[in-house]
């Protein structure tokens, strides 16, 4: 199951394991720039690139000319989440709840659910559906929203994400910066982004973002 997910997703998984430093995420807001989108130091300006977010999921199917359009059939959801994790209707519909007029899912009960199946396909889809709906696209603690569903399934079709992801990260930090709060985007690629600015390893230097190398395993490592 290891070897078929990681063709499929990347390195995703590696996310779990990455700790998430809010005083570096409030710091790095402190500096972000948002009309021109980058972290500004004194003189010099950082952002994260499609190229660098790329080689962090580090996923060998995405094909970066089919990039990833969010869907008009959301009203269509439930029966892709059927299909995504071989649910029976009754369940699926006791999952969704609303909160303001907005559809989420409960993620207690899919993690169960993830936890009693057999393994498989059915049990690796769902993990990539819940590092989705939970660490790349977290909206709020305990919720996974719905829009993520479709994503999810057109994901291991080689769909690049990676536009998606950074235009989240990039709203979140704007609003972050004027209004406070917590940052609600993908804390854990961020934190691992902005250290492998800081690594000074000379044999890094050439190879960090030419896809034969893998970010999140020298950060887990380092971590180490």
């Amino acid at each position: 199951m290891r070897s078929s997910f990681k063709s499929d997703y990347g390195d995703i998984a590696h996310l779990l394991y990455v700790p998430i430093d809010e005083t570096l995420l409030q710091a790095l807001v402190q500096y972000w720039n948002p009309p021109y989108s980058c972290f500004t130091f004194g003189s010099v300006d950082l952002t994260p690139t499609i190229e660098e977010y790329s080689s962090l999921i580090n996923c060998s199917k995405i094909d970066n000319d089919r990039i990833y359009s969010k869907s008009n059939k959301n009203k269509h959801f439930r029966r892709k989440l059927e299909r995504l994790l071989g649910a029976l209707p009754s369940w699926v519909e006791d999952q969704v709840a609303k909160n303001n007029q907005k559809e989420y899912l409960k993620w207690e009960g899919i993690l169960a659910l993830a936890s009693a199946s057999p393994g498989g396909q059915v049990q690796r889809d769902m993990l990539a559906f819940l590092i989705y709906g939970l660490v790349i696209f977290l909206k709020a603690l305990g919720h996974i929203n719905v829009s993520v569903i479709d994503l999810s399934d057109r994901s291991s079709g080689g769909i690049n994400p990676v536009p998606l992801i950074l235009e989240e990260t990039f709203r979140t930090l704007k609003f972050c910066k004027r209004n406070g709060g917590r940052f609600q985007g993908c804390s854990q690629l961020l934190t691992v982004w902005f250290h492998s600015h800081m690594w000074t390893d000379a044999k890094l230097s050439r190879s960090l973002y030419d896809g034969h190398f893998s970010p999140l395993e020298e950060f887990l490592r380092k971590e180490d």
